[in-house]
């Protein structure tokens, strides 16, 4: 299904398009641009292994930091399913938390910031945000 812009704010884009990111730093020059796309397994149910090497083989896993430049970028939910993060390395968040990725929920607008358990199975409600292995130039 086909997302819209409503009111000047961008569209979530569609599984696979790909899109734009860009992570601010302390100073210019350690800002990022990436690009990255949706990922959607239609009719499964996984566990978190079993996610994270599917979503491998579809791209690199980004940091958890990223789903923050998606919000921003994309601040309106489309009520089509959470996105998220495999990202459970702990990097961006309380260590003491290794278990959990971030993800945003669309349970109203804007989006509801989270983090889930990773042990939890995910059903193809999920889209999940991978790299498309191009840098591009800031």
């Amino acid at each position: 299904m086909s997302n819209k812009s409503v009111a000047g704010i961008l569209a979530i884009p569609d599984v696979g398009e790909a899109f734009e990111l860009t992570l601010a730093g302390d100073t210019d020059s350690e800002t990022r641009t990436q690009k990255f796309k949706l990922v959607q397994f239609v009719n499964s149910e996984m566990h978190w292994e079993e996610l994270v090497c599917k979503l491998e083989a579809e791209g690199p896993i980004p940091e958890g930091r990223w789903m923050e430049a998606f919000r921003i970028k994309y601040p309106q939910a489309d009520g089509n399913g959470p996105i998220g993060i495999t990202d459970s390395s702990g990097s961006w968040h309380d260590p003491k938390h290794p278990n959990f990725f971030p993800h945003d929920y669309d349970e109203g607008l804007p989006w509801s910031p989270s983090l889930v358990w990773a042990d939890a199975p995910f059903n193809d409600d999920w889209r999940w945000i991978v790299g498309v292995n191009e840098n591009i130039a800031t």
